[in-house]
């Protein structure tokens, strides 16, 4: 393997004692430079997979950005629905200057940490107190990690992103007859932000408002996805399409998100919501979970038993969301008016774990 080092300008906090010494502790952000090691690909050895083709739906497609496979990943263009591809230059000398976008690409939660630019470094003259608030070693494990999900290939700058799925997402309020069909990524915790420094497709707060509709499907599922929504009375405008050169994409990927982000948004009731009480009774992991990630590791025991309810103020309190988990349930191949069968234990362990 080979390995660019790029300088990067890595935000922190820190505790500390001004000079000349005082009892009162301070604290602020500050900037450290440090090196990233980010893998350097061969073009043939991360083959394209998929093109991502874009434009209006009454002629030809034009534009394309290509999705590469390599290591058992798939690798997504800076900037591919700009039909342009961020170099790897310009995306070293970002990481040098601070730039608040390329730093989010290595992890979103460095968006928290750069609201106020430039920042400076650790003045000579401050004194550094150990604190639970101090966090160097933290921001650098995090900047390194997000490192290893990128890689420079060609001409280009790729991140990791999880399987090419369609998100059918309204063009005005949630209800809207009206939507458009785009093309993003499936890792949950990436947030494109619509510029050309960024993953392309939809934000996060895009994609997981379909998926909890039930709204983001696969490669495989997308035709007959979408005479469903037409049969449902909705007006599709397909802007994308998908070439598959390797098949890299499973089939139940995309239920499996619509699955936990619909079992996440019903854990996230609010306390003054008047259908959360009954919804916990109903539904045991979601009032026994301790995170988040409990609720997804358990999303289709969550959307069954919400199916299955026979309680009133979950049974008509929550139509839509009922709805869609009959709906995903059926993507999974599993029955959402009966108890689990053995064939859906089996299918829940295709599935594997959250």
């Amino acid at each position: 393997m080979q390995y660019q080092l790029v300088e990067a300008r890595i935000p922190y906090r820190q505790v500390f004692k001004r000079s000349p010494p005082k009892r009162k502790l301070w604290s602020n952000w500050f900037v450290e430079k440090m090196d990233l090691a980010i893998e350097v690909v061969d073009p043939k050895d991360a083959p394209v997979a998929y093109n991502v083709r874009f434009g209006p739906d009454d002629c030809p497609r034009q534009f394309a950005y290509p999705i590469r496979s390599y290591q058992d990943a798939l690798w997504w263009p800076i900037g591919g629905d700009y039909n342009y591809i961020l170099d790897p230059e310009t995306f070293a000398t970002m990481l040098q200057d601070g730039h608040p976008e390329t730093l989010v690409l290595l992890d979103p939660s460095f968006a928290g940490c750069i609201e106020q630019r430039p920042l400076p470094t650790f003045p000579k003259d401050y004194k550094r107190v150990d604190h639970d608030w101090n966090n160097l070693g933290n921001q650098q494990a995090i900047a390194q990690r997000g490192a290893s999900t990128t890689i420079f290939c060609g001409d280009g700058t790729f991140v990791r992103g999880g399987e090419p799925l369609f998100y059918a997402l309204p063009c005005g309020a949630d209800d809207d007859k009206d939507i458009t069909l785009g093309v993003g990524i499936s890792d949950t915790k990436r947030q494109p932000d619509g510029t050309s420094r960024s993953e392309p497709g939809p934000d996060r707060s895009a994609r997981m408002s379909a998926a909890r509709r039930g709204f983001a499907f696969g490669i495989g599922e997308i035709d007959e996805a979408m005479r469903n929504l037409e049969a449902r009375g909705y007006a599709v405008n397909r802007n994308y399409a998908i070439d598959v050169l390797t098949e890299r994409h499973l089939p139940d990927t995309a239920p499996l998100m619509c699955a936990q982000a619909l079992a996440q948004s019903l854990a996230a009731l609010p306390e003054k919501d008047h259908r959360r009480e009954r919804l916990h009774v109903e539904i045991p992991v979601i009032a026994d979970a301790t995170s988040e990630d409990q609720v997804v590791d358990q999303c289709i025991d969550v959307l069954h038993r919400l199916c299955i309810s026979n309680d009133p103020i979950v049974a008509y309190g929550l139509p839509a969301e009922r709805r869609a988990a009959k709906a995903i349930l059926r993507r999974l191949g599993i029955d959402p008016s009966s108890g689990l069968s053995p064939d859906d234990d089996d299918a829940l362990g295709r599935l594997g774990p959250g």
